[in-house]
């Protein structure tokens, strides 16, 4: 009487089964032959994937991050982008809103458009912070920059 998941006997002799989790069937052995590179699972895997998808291989390295896309105020009335977002990441926000539409705004099923708009929302915010660091180096007064959206500038 074999629990569900028990492992099956190993004959005297034979090599000690792979470990749980790296495509083991008791019956079958490992998927895998000696030597094999094994691709990444679970979190590994989901973090090379976002990684590849969320920014360019430069970028991921420690370069510059790739400039988002440029869109015309009439795609962005198109997309009905709301006046106060229609900045250089609305490029990003236009792929993200039709993705929520289009998943019925499950929000897992867009987590990579929406770290990349908000990372260039970071961005946008460190640039905003240099150009008030250089006016403060010339002499001149500038107020602190607000990083979120509905604080005031």
């Amino acid at each position: 009487e074999a629990l569900f998941g028990a492992r099956a006997p190993v004959p005297v002799g034979a090599p000690p089964p792979a470990p749980r989790g790296e495509a083991f069937l008791p019956e079958l052995g490992s998927a895998w032959p000696p030597g094999a590179v094994v691709p990444p699972t679970g979190s590994a895997r989901r973090h090379a994937c976002t990684l590849l998808r969320s920014r360019s291989s430069r970028a991921a390295m420690g370069g510059a991050a790739p400039a988002p896309p440029a869109v015309t105020l009439e795609e962005m009335k198109a997309a009905r982008v709301p006046i106060e977002e229609r900045d250089q990441c609305a490029g990003l926000l236009i792929p993200l809103n039709e993705c929520r539409y289009k998943t019925g705004f499950l929000t897992w099923k867009c987590e990579n458009e929406r770290l990349e708009y908000e990372y260039c929302l970071y961005r946008d915010y460190l640039r905003r912070v240099e150009k008030c660091d250089a006016v403060r180096a010339a002499g001149g007064s500038c107020t602190a920059p607000a990083y979120r959206r509905d604080a005031t500038d």
